[in-house]
This record gives structure tokens, sequence and C-alpha cells, in this order.
């Protein structure tokens, strides 16, 4: 009886947490984008021991914020090897495209060009023919032909 009563406690508590941590998780991903990374690195910090009773998609999004907050405190070498790690797991489609497009982002700004259109195409590869996350990679291959010195590819990307 007194199992059964743990066990109900613990399965209230992770459907009531659940609503609670999504918004919590949302309201990171927004200051995320709006504030400075330092702030939401330090909810990211503090909400870590509640992320034990998230999902996978939960946690795999508070990792991919940890990740944009490595690359803007430009800690890219750390932010690729957590990428490779990441996409070595089964993901969504929509986190494995954001996952590409930070470790993109990340090679390139090391110099690291190889990983860099590696990345690109694995993540057209998946991508639809039509769409917003379609042109944001070709709008990264054409500034990545850019970097490289290649101004006939970069030209011809920006133009699809």
């Amino acid at each position: 009886m007194r199992r059964l009563a743990l066990v109900s406690f613990l399965l209230v508590s992770a459907a009531s947490a659940g609503p609670d941590l999504e918004a919590r998780i949302a309201e990171i991903e927004r200051i995320n984008v709006t504030q400075p990374w330092q702030q939401s690195a330090a909810l990211i910090e503090k909400m870590a021991p509640d992320l034990t009773g998230a999902t996978i998609e939960q946690r795999t999004r508070v990792e991919l914020l940890r990740l944009r907050n490595l690359a803007l405190a430009g800690d890219n070498r750390a932010g690729i090897d957590k990428v490779q790690s990441l996409l070595e797991q089964t993901l969504p489609p929509a986190q494995r495209i954001r996952a590409y497009s930070l470790g993109v982002n990340m090679a390139a700004n090391i110099g690291d060009h190889q990983r860099a259109f590696t990345w690109l195409k694995e993540g057209l590869a998946i991508l639809p023919e039509r769409g917003d996350g379609r042109v944001r990679f070709l709008g990264m291959a054409s500034y990545l032909y850019a970097l490289v010195g290649e101004r006939e590819w970069s030209l011809d990307f920006a133009d699809k």
C-alpha cells in the first residue's frame, strides 16, 4: 500500500511539474534570444535538478540552449564536441536541424570548414525542398563559400 501511495505521489508530481517545467523552458528559450546569454545560462543552471523529470524533447531543447550559449561565450570547440554527441542521438527533425545549424556556425567560427560543410550537407539532406529552414541553410551555405573564397558558389547559393 505504501509503495502504491509513493508511486501515485511520484506520478502526480511528475504530471504537475510537466506544464511548469515546459513553461520554464519556453521562458528560457525566449530569454536566450532577447537577453544576454548569461541570463539564460543562469536559469538553465538553476533548472538543472528539475531536468531529471523532463522529457527527452525538453532535455534536448535545454541542451540546444546550452550549446548556443557556449557559442555566444566563444567556446566553439567545446560546443562542437557536444553538437557531435547530440547528433549521434535520435532526434526529432526540428531539433536535428537546430543542432546542425549550431554546429555549422561553431565550426565556421573556428575555421573547421570541412566539418561545417559536412554538417551543412547533412542538414540540407533532411530539409524539405522549400521553406524557411531550407532558406536559412542555403544562406549559411552562401556564407561558408564566401568564407573560403568561393565567390561564384557563394552567389549561386545566395540566388537559391
